[in-house]
């Protein structure tokens, strides 16, 4: 039995922090996991969980920080696809686009 849609938006709040991502996020990634449904998915989005695009249930403590560039760059320079030069200058924000 999947848990219902109080259950994943209590989840959700509790957890975020711990992860340091969205709630909204989360909701997706138990989703990806098959912990909920698509039907959870759908009545957490179509009750509280549209707000959540502009108003993050019970904010994060510190600011979310994007890593998958960073990782991407990592695992690039590990598998010797970019120098460390090059993963140097891609890690840049003032040379990105």
């Amino acid at each position: 039995m999947m848990p219902s849609s109080p259950v994943v938006i209590a989840l959700a709040v509790e957890v975020k922090n711990l992860f340091v991502i969205s709630a909204a996020a989360l909701v997706i990634r138990m989703r990806d996991l098959d912990i909920i449904g698509e039907t959870a998915v759908q009545n957490v989005f179509r009750g509280v969980g549209r707000t959540w695009r502009t108003e993050e249930p019970c904010p994060l403590d510190r600011a979310e920080e994007p890593r998958r560039f960073q990782r991407l760059c990592f695992r690039a320079l590990a598998k010797n696809i970019v120098s460390k030069s090059k993963a140097a200058e891609l890690q840049d924000p003032g040379e990105r686009c």
